[in-house]
C-alpha cells in the first residue's frame, strides 16, 4: 500500500483501517519505505470500541519524514479489553515529493511486543545464539564471494548493508554436515518463517529439522532442493511441540551454492 505526496496539501490524510478485532493483549507489526523530501507523518494506533458506535483513539507509534530508500521494520503493543482497529495513517505536512510505502502488516494476539520471539533473528546485530556446527555458517553482508551465485544483499535491509548467514559449499565435501542450530524453543504452537537464497548450477537442497531436547531424533519438516534463481523466497513450517525443541538449518553438500 503505497502513498504518494506530490500535489497534496499540508493537513491532507490517508488512512488505513484493519479489520475489527477481539479484545486481547497483542504486538502489532509492519514494514514501511518513506522515500523522498517534504513533511509526513506516519502514525500507528488502534481504536477502542466501547460501545461499537463509539471510540477511543490511541496513538502508538509516530514516523517522521522520509528515512531512506530501504524497507523498515515498525511494531506497537495494542492492551484493549473491547473491540479494536488498528489504523496506519499519513499526514501530509509541506508534501513534497516523497512516497509512504507499507507492507507485511500483522497482528499477534500472543502477547505484547516486549518479549521477543526466542528464534527471531534478522542477523543485523549478531547471531542471537543460533550455534554453528561441522562446516561453518558465516554472517556476512554484501556479496557473495563467489562468481554466479548469490546473493548481492540481504532480504532484510534489501541492501548490501545488510547481514545474512551464508554457507560456502567450496568449504565442505560431499557428506560433510553444516548445521545453524537455533536456541531452545519452549513447547508450544508456531508458524517459523525464514527467507532463504538458493542460486547456482549445481544446486543441493536445504532442509529443516525439528528435534527435542534430550533426544537424538531429528524430524524432517521442510525441504527445497535445485537452484531457485537470485531470488530471496520465503519458506514457513507450522509446528505443534509438546517439549523443548530447536531448529536444525541443514544443507545437503553437493556443490551447493551459498544460502
Amino acid at each position: 500500500m503505497n502513498v504518494d505526496a506530490t500535489g497534496t496539501n499540508p493537513g491532507d490524510r490517508a488512512t488505513l483501517f484493519s479489520e475489527v478485532f477481539d479484545p486481547a493483549d497483542s504486538c502489532f507489526t509492519f514494514w514501511y519505505h518513506m522515500k523522498g523530501y517534504g513533511s509526513v507523518n506516519l502514525t500507528g494506533s488502534y481504536l477502542q470500541f466501547d460501545p461499537p458506535t463509539e471510540y477511543d483513539s490511541i496513538v502508538m507509534l509516530t514516523i517522521m519524514d522520509g528515512q531512506g530508500d530501504l524497507w523498515q521494520y515498525g511494531q506497537f503493543d495494542i492492551t484493549s479489553n473491547t473491540e479494536f482497529q488498528v489504523v496506519l495513517q499519513v499526514t501530509i505536512g509541506e508534501g513534497g515529493n516523497i512516497d509512504v510505502a507499507v507492507d507485511d502488516t500483522a497482528l499477534y494476539t500472543t502477547g505484547v511486543c516486549g518479549t521477543p520471539h526466542p528464534l527471531k533473528c534478522d542477523f543485523e546485530d549478531g547471531e542471537c545464539d543460533y550455534t554453528n556446527g561441522g562446516v561453518l555458517w558465516r554472517r556476512i553482508q554484501g556479496s557473495t564471494p563467489s562468481l554466479y551465485t548469490g546473493p548481492s544483499f540481504d532480504h532484510t535491509l534489501n541492501s548490501a548493508a545488510g547481514y545474512f548467514m551464508y554457507l560456502e559449499a567450496s568449504y565442505g565435501a560431499a557428506g560433510d554436515s553444516a548445521t545453524l542450530t537455533s536456541p531452545a524453543v519452549e513447547p508450544g504452537t508456531y508458524c517459523l518463517q525464514f527467507w532463504y537464497h538458493m542460486f547456482g548450477s549445481a544446486m543441493g537442497s536445504l532442509n529443516v529439522h525439528i528435534q527435542p531436547n534430550g533426544t537424538t531424533s531429528r524430524s524432517l519438516a521442510w525441504s527445497q532442493s535445485g537452484n531457485s534463481d537470485d531470488l530471496w523466497h520465503s519458506g514457513t513450517v507450522d509446528l505443534i511441540q509438546l517439549d523443548v525443541f530447536q531448529v536444525y538449518f541443514i544443507p545437503t553438500f553437493y556443490n551447493l551454492s551459498p544460502l
